[in-house]
């Protein structure tokens, strides 16, 4: 008997609080404004990359009529990490492939590799 008085206790003092909380205010934007058209050039690379990828996956016999996962941005990851040691012809295929602008020569780690810059082409 007493340990239901204590069940019955704990249930009754779990519905007294203090009512829903209040939402969360979203955090404001960050100052910079818009992104800068290097920027919004790597992003549609990036978009066009994936869409290039698809389409090359979804064409291929082995995949009719199946469904298709990967990660393009984890790919292209992978090549861009790639893309910053290589040299020359491989260089020029990797840009290629992931439709890096010509302007854009290198992307360049800074305050510890959390943010990015952009190194343009001398």
């Amino acid at each position: 008997m007493s340990a239901a008085l204590v069940i019955l206790g704990m249930m009754i003092a779990g519905c007294t609080g203090t009512g829903p909380a209040e939402p969360a205010t979203p955090p404001a934007p960050t100052a910079g404004g818009p992104a800068s058209a290097e920027a919004r050039a790597i992003a549609d690379a990036g978009n066009r990359f994936a869409c290039d990828l698809y389409s090359h996956l979804a064409a291929e016999s082995a995949n009719a009529d199946e469904n298709l996962f990967f990660s393009p941005f984890s790919i292209a990851s992978a090549l861009a990490i790639t893309y910053e040691g290589a040299r020359g012809t491989t260089a020029d295929e990797i840009r290629s492939t992931l439709h890096f602008p010509d302007c854009i020569s290198r992307i360049i780690p800074s305050r510890c590799g959390r943010d990015f810059s952009i190194a343009t082409v001398p």
